[in-house]
């Protein structure tokens, strides 16, 4: 298994292929029908070129290189349903289709500028007692990175109308949705909040926050209810997925050394069982994902069945999702890797490109049409 992930630059550069015809400012990326195109590939900074992006296929080693002028100036806060996801400094989220160049605006999340100011997050308040790779200010005052994360309902090509938008924003980690048309958002009402991520399954959205407390959204009265309670300091990092049994809730392990550079160390994983259509049992642990992959970061967070060109299943895949070292200079963007499940072995990607911004960070790309 190292074998196939642990993969140079120097050894992706033997398969690159490109999506332009070769020309001196790029044209259009995506001029080839791709035959892998429900596979994932991770979107790094193309070092090339401002405007463009490269995508990395983490089994067949291709790399490909794509021109996407209308990434400048934004940055990437979540890929779902093969939209990539972006905002701006006015605080204004695009989507954007890389294969059909459709493109749909949103309005600005200004719906409680005071919550997207940066400030002092939960796990500060309780470092003393939980390691946190997180800081506690943000040094430059860029409210686009306030928006923490976004996930669509469906894709939009399949009908405006019914994809509906939500968003994890400002420095209480705060809900708030809007339908693709909408000229507001609208606020969730909830005492507790400091979410982590957000997943559409089984026609509701779901939320988890940072100790683990699952709640159900409920966009008819936008208020949430608790589906299951907190695991206190239970981990670093909490994800949500979908499966045909109801919720899968992945805890993330990062070890924090001295000099700010961290680790992903290791995953544990958690069923919750769908009872009916709005009741959930208790979580259970869980020691393998069915000959599944997870996929987690910055992507709308999803478990896809084993391709036959894969080495094997029950691995995560994960890539650095941690905004504010990618804002403070600290390193960050370097925590990308696959955990296997069968060995509890945590497995590192090699560097697939040198520097941080904060604009484009390793990001997980499901493509669709």
């Amino acid at each position: 298994m190292e074998n196939l992930y642990n993969v140079s630059i120097e050894e992706m550069s033997e398969h690159q292929e490109t999506w332009f015809e070769a020309s001196e400012n790029f044209l259009s990326p995506f001029t080839t029908v791709l035959t892998s195109k429900n596979s994932p590939w991770l979107m790094l900074p193309d070092l090339t070129n401002k405007f463009g992006r490269t995508l990395v296929n983490v089994f067949s080693g291709k790399q490909k290189h794509v021109f996407l002028p209308e990434s400048h100036g934004k940055r990437c806060c979540g890929t779902s349903h093969g939209w990539l996801i972006m905002v701006d400094s006015s605080l204004v989220i695009t989507l954007y289709n890389p294969l059909t160049r459709a493109e749909l605006q949103l309005p600005p999340l200004s719906c409680c500028n005071d919550e997207l100011r940066p400030g002092i997050t939960l796990q500060s308040v309780f470092e003393p007692f939980k390691s946190s790779i997180t800081s506690i200010f943000c040094r430059n005052n860029a409210k686009e990175t306030n928006i923490h994360k976004v996930v669509l309902s469906s894709n939009p090509a399949n009908g405006h109308d019914e994809c509906i938008v939500m968003a994890i924003y400002g420095k209480l980690r705060k809900l708030a949705f809007c339908k693709v048309g909408d000229k507001t958002w609208t606020v969730t009402e909830h005492e507790k909040n400091f979410y982590e991520d957000i997943i559409y399954h089984s026609n509701n959205f779901f939320a988890v926050d940072e100790y683990g407390r699952v709640v159900r959204c409920d966009l008819a009265s936008s208020m949430v209810t608790q589906v299951t309670p907190p695991w206190t300091f239970k981990g670093d990092k909490m994800y949500l997925a979908g499966t045909s049994r109801g919720l899968l809730l992945a805890t993330r392990f990062i070890e924090t050394k001295p000099d700010s550079t961290y680790r992903t160390k290791r995953f544990t994983i958690y069923q919750l069982n769908q009872i009916d259509d709005e009741t959930y049992g208790q979580c259970e642990r869980v020691g393998d994902l069915g000959n599944q992959m997870l996929f987690v970061g910055q992507n709308h967070s999803v478990l896809i069945p084993v391709p036959r060109f894969s080495a094997q299943g029950d691995c995560i895949y994960f890539t650095d999702d941690h905004l504010n070292q990618h804002q403070n200079g600290l390193g960050g963007g370097h925590d990308v890797g696959v955990f296997d499940l069968k060995d509890n072995n945590c497995i590192e990607l090699q560097p697939l490109w040198q520097g941080n911004s904060v604009w484009s960070t390793p990001t997980w790309v499901m493509l669709e049409s």
